[in-house]
């Protein structure tokens, strides 16, 4: 509903005391007179209206409240003071701080962050956004206390502005002093005080777009009860501070800054798409789509073709498994992390930008360009020098959707172990500058990363090829290998698929029709409209939660347990561990999720598994012994060759014990396990470089080795 008249009331604290006492929620059912005596008994001081509920009990006093809204708040206090007053029965305090906070049910009032203009100073308006910064809580002086330095006189000043006001003069008709006034601050009155910057979400920019901040204030009650990288609604009155350089002078231009009247978290209500009967209509009829997953992952990255199990992977991050929480307050994360690594023009930056503009909360960045503090938090001094804020980074300001990092491997070492935590535990904890802090990041990632000489090498393992560590490998549910191998079959669709786009533009159906020759069709395609898949996205993530039966969980417990023992009797390579169970069942509830399900299926499973075998053939697969071993992802070198190297290490601190005084050279170590099994120059000399580096070994003089600590 619009106001569009101009008219003030005539006496708006009757008005607002009316409003209280005779407003019917519904018949018989005065909401806020029983909202105010609640809030007497619990002696509670502010009472929370709805801007809707003034607006439809009398337009004339929701538009004074919009257009002259401190005043309005005012004669609102004192006509909840007035009915306050009646019920205490003689027992009210009148110096109390009585509040009204103003809510909205449906968007009244909003304005959005980059529409913020002019005409909206000392207006009431309503903004959404995320939390970036927050500083600590401070006091505030209200009501200042002097005492002249002379005379003794005591004084009063009201503070009405940021800096601190002392008296002109004494007050004392024989005192005239006009200086030096003490400040007696347990007769003062201060109220609490905290600054929050706010940030359009990412989801709503346009690509190029800067976001746009506004800082806003918040008093009594309202301090400390959001943090950065919560997403919330904010209801204030937009106030306009003249700029002053450094000599103090007032500039023509003027800040703005909102002074926070009330403060709600968003809900996933809040950020539901407004669905009509026929995208309802529509989302039902895709989700009954027997091959529903695939099509949903080939339409991911359309410019793309192939590279289906990565399309799919990537799909099922975006849909993501269902979060639990245990009896003992613990959590299971149902964000799925994916990583793709492999050789250069595979197709892997372009799934991970159609990813991005596909979720609703995303943040793409790229490994080179990001940083810890970044990724996660940050503690930052405040322009003042009055003290430390603390501001979310990306892992949190996407909390809830999905990070997109490419060239993942050329962040630093530091910054990739900020995010450990984020990706496990979805949280970020940081302690910095005095600020102790906890945020939350519930945020799935999907990176790629290139290997480390240009190139895959099939004969080194992902962490040999990568500059990764094992730690954040391991944290990964899926992690594919894209090798640019010549074929001329795939390589003959892929050309012919790329020419028909720029010869005919892009069009939501490809088809290559059979040729002079008689050759068959190449690729027939079909995809989901961009627009359609992200309300199916966004419509599935909060309407299905598919649950797992005893049969898929049987066929879950069968495959775990089958690889476990898949190696040759005999070896001690461990071919899966339990982290990777926990990902194969948020993997599955994401599948059924994808076509709308209520239950995992078997052949949800069956899909599933497929991925999965196919990640550990890519990671976790030695070639040398034909076995499957999960130690090269989670030590960076397979169980046959870390047996290798300890029998090598063995024999270094047998030979020191026997002469602790004298350096060992190469063919000391070499000559007495040179005829063990798999153990070759090469292997050893690599064995001591890499110990070398580690700082297991030093070298005194070049070809001496020693070992760093004293063996026992």
């Amino acid at each position: 509903m619009v106001i569009e008249s101009d008219s003030l009331p005539a006496n708006p604290i009757s008005d607002f005391e009316e409003f209280f006492k005779e407003f019917e929620e519904s018949p018989n059912i005065f909401k806020y007179r029983q909202k105010i005596s609640e809030a007497y008994s619990k002696s509670e001081n502010f009472v929370t209206v709805l801007f809707e509920d003034i607006l439809n009990f009398k337009p004339m006093l929701a538009n004074y409240l919009k257009n002259h809204p401190e005043q309005a708040l005012h004669d609102a206090v004192d006509a909840f003071k007035n009915i306050i007053r009646i019920d205490a029965g003689g027992l009210f305090n009148p110096n109390e701080e009585y509040m009204v906070r103003i809510a909205t049910a449906n968007n009244s009032n909003d304005v959005n962050l980059r529409k913020i203009r002019s005409v909206h100073i000392d207006k009431l308006i309503y903004v959404k956004g995320i939390i970036i910064r927050a500083s600590d809580v401070r006091p505030q002086i209200t009501q200042a206390v002097f005492e002249c330095p002379l005379c003794g006189n005591i004084m009063q000043e009201e503070q009405a502005t940021k800096k601190l006001t002392p008296p002109n003069l004494c007050t004392n008709p024989n005192c005239k002093n006009n200086r030096n006034f003490r400040v007696i601050t347990d007769e003062s009155e201060f109220i609490d005080y905290q600054l929050i910057t706010i940030q359009e979400s990412p989801e709503e920019l346009r690509s190029g777009d800067i976001p746009k901040t506004i800082t806003a204030i918040l008093y009594h009650d309202l301090v400390d009860t959001v943090r950065p990288g919560e997403r919330i609604k904010i209801m204030g009155i937009l106030k306009s501070i003249p700029k002053e350089d450094r000599r103090g002078r007032l500039s023509t231009i003027f800040m703005i800054q909102l002074i926070a009247n009330s403060i709600e978290g968003l809900t996933s209500e809040d950020e539901e798409l407004e669905l009509t009967q026929d995208d309802i209509d529509q989302i039902f009829a895709l989700s009954q789509e027997p091959l529903i997953q695939k099509k949903i992952a080939r339409s991911i990255a359309r410019t793309i073709l192939g590279q289906e199990q990565l399309k799919m992977a990537a799909a099922m991050s975006l849909f993501g498994g269902i979060q639990k929480k245990k009896k003992d307050g613990s959590k299971l994360r149902g964000d799925i992390h994916v990583l793709f690594l492999g050789d250069p023009g595979t197709g892997k930056s372009q799934i991970l930008q159609s990813c991005s503009m596909i979720s609703k909360r995303s943040v793409y960045t790229s490994g080179k360009g990001s940083s810890a503090a970044g990724l996660t938090a940050a503690v930052l001094r405040e322009n003042d020098n009055s003290g430390m804020q603390l501001e979310a980074g990306a892992l949190v300001l996407a909390s809830g959707g999905i990070a997109c990092i490419d060239e993942f491997d050329k962040m630093r070492k530091t910054d990739r172990v900020a995010i450990h935590e984020a990706m496990e535990q979805q949280s970020i904890s940081i302690a910095k500058g005095g600020i102790v802090a906890t945020l939350q990041a519930k945020t799935a990632i999907i990176a790629a990363a290139n290997p480390k000489h240009g190139r895959w090498n099939e004969y080194e393992t992902a962490v040999e090829n990568i500059n990764l560590s094992p730690p954040i490998l391991s944290r990964f549910d899926l992690i594919f290998v894209i090798r640019d191998k010549p074929d001329k079959h795939e390589d003959d669709i892929i050309a012919e698929y790329i020419l028909t786009s720029h010869m005919q533009g892009y069009d939501d159906t490809f088809s290559l029709e059979e040729d002079e020759s008689g050759k068959p069709p190449k690729a027939t395609l079909d995809f989901i409209p961009m627009e359609l898949l992200k309300k199916y996205i966004r419509y599935c993530k909060n309407n299905s939660f598919p649950k797992l039966t005893k049969k898929t969980a049987e066929k879950i417990r069968n495959f775990y347990v089958e690889m476990r023992n898949s190696n040759p009797e005999g070896s001690t390579a461990v071919s899966i561990v339990a982290r990777t169970l926990d990902g194969i069942v948020r993997m599955c509830e994401a599948y059924a999720k994808m076509a709308l399900r209520d239950v995992v299926t078997e052949e949800d499973v069956d899909a599933v598994i497929e991925l999965v075998k196919r990640y550990m053939k890519d990671i976790g697969y030695d070639e040398e012994t034909k076995t499957y071993d999960i130690d090269i992802m989670m030590t960076g070198r397979t169980h046959s060759k870390q047996d290798r190297f300890n029998k090598i290490l063995s024999k270094i601190k047998e030979l020191t014990l026997a002469d602790p005084t004298t350096p060992l050279v190469f063919d000391d170590i070499y000559e007495p396990i040179a005829t063990l099994q798999g153990i070759t120059k090469e292997f050893v000399q690599q064995a001591l470089n890499e110990w070398a580096n580690e700082g297991t070994l030093y070298c005194p003089k070049p070809g001496e080795y020693r070992l760093t600590k004293k063996p026992k």
